[in-house]
C-alpha cells in the first residue's frame, strides 16, 4: 500500500487533503476549530509568495519588452 501512495499525482494528493479536511470538520469540529491558526499561517505564507512572484513577473515582462514605445502602446491598447 505504501508504494501506491507514493505514485499519486499532485492533484490526487490535493483532493485527498481536501477530503481529509472535510472529514475532520464533519467528524470532529473541535479539532478543526483548533487547526484554524494553522490555516491562517498557511494562507499568509501563500500570500507572501504570490506578491513577489507577481512583481517579478511584471518586471521581467516589462524588461523583456525591449522598446519602450511598444510597451506604451500595449499599456494603452484600445478595447
Amino acid at each position: 500500500m505504501g508504494g501506491a501512495l507514493k505514485r499519486l499525482s499532485l492533484t490526487a494528493w490535493i483532493f485527498l487533503g481536501m477530503a481529509g479536511g472535510v472529514a475532520i470538520g464533519v467528524a470532529a469540529p473541535g479539532v478543526a476549530w483548533h487547526l484554524g491558526p494553522v490555516s491562517a499561517v498557511f494562507l499568509r505564507l501563500i500570500l507572501s509568495i504570490i506578491a513577489p512572484l507577481l512583481f517579478g513577473t511584471l518586471v521581467f515582462g516589462i524588461a523583456g519588452g525591449g522598446d519602450l514605445r511598444r510597451m506604451g502602446r500595449i499599456g494603452r491598447a484600445r478595447a
